[in-house]
């Protein structure tokens, strides 16, 4: 299947930090930034985009907020059931490159409403990661820099 549009979905590799002003005693060189608006921490850019798919279908479930080999946490796309089992596939983009995407079998364990951002959140739990599957999410988190 195809792949989705991106373009307005993104996660940080790092940590940002909110401009101010630094004294001239920093040591962190930006090219050619003026004094005042250099970090006082190296910044990111926040070019990744996780998405999970059905893996059957095609059809875009949610956009990935958070992950972990337990697990991942998503802002739905479409209405999801609870406590169903899901084949997905994970569709990485960072740095604007596609990546090879993993496969795994995750089922929902929660799903919760956000009035605010009229959106609805939903938690999985991975179900017999593979080996593969596995050691590919630990290298996504080895390029994220966790």
């Amino acid at each position: 299947m195809g792949r989705h549009d991106t373009s307005d979905i993104s996660f940080s590799k790092g940590p940002l930090v909110a401009n101010r002003s630094m004294s001239s005693k920093s040591t962190t060189t930006h090219g050619d930034w003026p004094q005042e608006d250099r970090r006082a921490h190296e910044r990111y850019p926040a070019e990744s985009h996780l998405l999970a798919v059905d893996a059957a279908s095609g059809r875009l479930l949610g956009e990935i907020q958070d992950i972990s080999l337990g697990g991942l946490r998503l802002k739905q796309q479409c209405a999801l059931q609870r406590r169903s089992t899901y084949e997905m596939r994970i569709d990485i983009r960072m740095e604007g490159q596609d990546r090879s995407p993993i496969l795994v079998k995750a089922r929902n364990v929660w799903m919760h409403s956000v009035d605010r951002e009229n959106a609805v959140y939903a938690g999985f739990v991975f179900v017999d990661l593979s080996v593969e599957a596995r050691s590919q999410i630990e290298a996504l988190f080895a390029e994220l820099g966790g």
